[in-house]
Formats: structure tokens, sequence, C-alpha cells
């Protein structure tokens, strides 16, 4: 029998890289100890952690057009048929975040509760805060006008969005993502593109008022930053300048570059005291190579090991602008205390709608 190569490059003795094959063509889009929630297209599905069967729990309505070209991975990439956002409210009540559609999946039903929206909203950038959730616009936003944060209660049966804070015109392009520091409470906004939009926000008062953690250059553009006791960490998603990891020390602000990477970050997890950060290729000037991947630095009570580059996969040959940059995206969800990584692939040579799992190669 001939050996199938793995669509991916290991890059660390220490770690392991195994594909899930019960879940193909599945995307990971929540994981917490009680249970997995996952996508295929505009439906979605739920099941326990260590259990291959997947139970539907909804569906996002489309126009029949895009329900008969949903199938097809290359239209679900190019028209961004796809969830962005899930967020369990309940056992069977969903926040859900599909292409521009924002609603309610509650006992297999769907109640939008916003229409129309000119924009979306990157994977991993809905903050839960007390009873409410929080998130911000992406979109193209040429002309530079205003841009909104808005809020919704979840314990209402039918929830109104209310704008919490809004950007002046020309001020920023879009809002990157909310999130709540678990240590603090504090709301942290993440802003793009150019080198005077981008800036990393934090607000203590539900966005009453805006404190500036740092701006004014792309070594501040980024999208998903971590916290620890003693650290906040984020990786830069620089279009043209050298993309790095930096800490910055809770006590004194001091910001540390750990390590120059590869390539531009969009998402980040952690699980325990490692961090993970996974470069994109999009192809854009400051790429080294087109590859996406995931680097790890451990966070030890504030002492930082060393950045490491643990697997990398190869960008397909489509373009990253029509049909998505290569993409490792994590599964939105609670701190992660186990012992493995769960990841999805998009626009990968072999891994094309792929999930996967990261493991310490003591841990199995």
């Amino acid at each position: 029998m001939f050996q199938v190569t793995p669509p991916f490059e290991t890059l660390s003795s220490a770690w392991t890289v195994s594909r899930m094959p019960a879940r193909r063509h599945i995307t990971l889009e929540w994981h917490d100890e009680g249970q997995m929630i996952a996508s295929c297209g505009r439906y979605l599905y739920k099941a326990s952690p260590n259990d291959s069967q997947l139970e539907r729990i909804g569906a996002t309505p489309v126009p029949v057009w895009k329900r008969l070209l949903g199938p097809s991975k290359l239209c679900r990439r190019a028209l961004r048929l796809m969830y962005f956002n899930v967020v369990p409210i309940s056992r069977d009540r969903f926040a859900v975040w599909f292409d521009k559609s924002i609603g309610l999946i509650e006992q297999g039903n769907f109640a939008p509760i916003m229409e129309s929206n000119r924009f979306r909203v990157l994977r991993q950038g809905v903050a839960r805060s007390d009873s409410y959730l929080y998130f911000g616009e992406y979109f193209g936003n040429p002309n530079r006008d205003p841009v909104h944060i808005y809020r919704f209660g979840t314990s209402e049966v039918r929830p109104r969005v209310e704008v919490v804070y809004t950007f002046t015109s020309r001020s920023i392009r879009h809002v990157h993502r909310i999130q709540q520091d678990p240590y603090s409470s504090e709301l942290w906004c993440m802003t793009g593109d150019l080198p005077h939009e981008c800036q990393i926000l934090k607000t203590g008062d539900q966005f009453d008022t805006l404190e500036l953690v740092g701006g004014g250059d792309e070594s501040w553009r980024c999208i998903s930053p971590l916290f620890t006791k003693k650290s906040i960490y984020y990786a830069t998603d620089s279009e043209y300048r050298q993309n790095g990891i930096y800490r910055i020390d809770r006590t004194s602000g001091e910001r540390t570059l750990i390590a120059t990477i590869d390539g531009p970050v969009y998402y980040s997890t952690s699980v325990g005291h490692d961090l993970f950060f996974a470069v994109s290729a999009e192809n854009c000037p400051s790429q080294s190579s087109p590859h996406a991947s995931i680097w790890h630095v451990c966070d030890n009570d504030g002492e930082t090991a060393e950045a490491k580059q643990l697997v990398r996969f190869k960008k397909d040959i489509l373009n990253p602008k029509l049909f998505l940059p290569g993409t490792i995206t994590f599964p939105s969800g609670p701190p992660n205390q186990t012992v493995n990584l769960y990841f999805n692939t998009f626009s990968l040579r072999g891994a094309d709608f792929g999930a996967f799992k990261l493991s310490r190669t003591d841990s199995e």
C-alpha cells in the first residue's frame, strides 16, 4: 500500500497533528467541556466532544440560488456562505452570524435579529459580558463612513440590537474584534487598517468611554489578543510591516517584541499556559512564504518561552481575495484547559474545509 502524504508539514517533534476524518468538510464553530458545535454550509450541528455523531440543530435561511450553490466548497468560499460566529445562549438557543445575517436559532427555527446588514463580524469577534453580546462592524468601507459597535441582551425573548459606540467618519476602516479580558472584565476593541487607523482600545464602562492602549502604525494592527494573569499577548496583522508577536506587561504597560513571524495573524487561542497564533496565507507584501502556520508561545506566570512554529500548510492556487486567504481558525468557547487544540483550515492545499487536532507528543 502507498502512503498518503499529509497536507501539512510538522516543524516541532514535541507536537503532532492529526486530521479528524469523522468531521471532514465541516467547520468547528464552538468547543467547551459539554459540547462541540459544527457547521457545514448553512447547517448547524452539535455533538459531545468525544462523539462523532452530529445532531442537526438548525439552519440559516438563504435565497434559493445560494442554496443550490451551497454544497460547492468553492462557492461557499467565494460567496462567504459560512458561519462566522456561533454563541450558545442556552441548551437549545444559539446566536449566529452567517455571512451578513445575524439571528437566533432556537429549537431548530431561525429568527433574524438584524437584516440587510452591510457588514460581517470576524470569527471570534463577539464578546460576552454579563447578559450582553457585543460586536463591531467589519466591511470594506472605502469611503470611511462611521463604524458602529452593537450589543443585544441574551436574556431577551426578542433581542433588540442597540448601538453602544460609533467611530466617527474617516477615523477607522472597520472593527476587527470585540473581546473581554477575563481577568479585569474590560472589553477590548481592535481596529484597522491603515497605519493611523490601527488601534488597540479598551473600556471598563461598556463603551461609554474608550482608552487607547496603543496605535498609530502597523505594529498595533491586531485582531485577536490573548490574556494571561500578568500579560496581554498579540500578534500583528500587518500588510507591509514585518509581523510579530508582542507582549504587554499589565503592571508597567511595557510592550516587548517576542518574535518576528512569517505573515499576518487573524486568529489566536490558548490551552492552559500554551498560546497559539495562526498565520494566514494572504500573499501580502509582509508574507515571507505562501503558507498558513501555527506559532506557539508558553506563558508560565509571566515568563515567556521562545516562540516556535509548529505546523504549516501551503496555500492553494486560487486567488485569496476572491476565494479567501489560506486560513487557520479556532473554535470559539471558554478557555480550554485540555491537552488538545482543535483548528479548522480553509483554502489550503489538500486541506480545504478541514478539521484537525494538535497535541503534545506525550499527551496521547
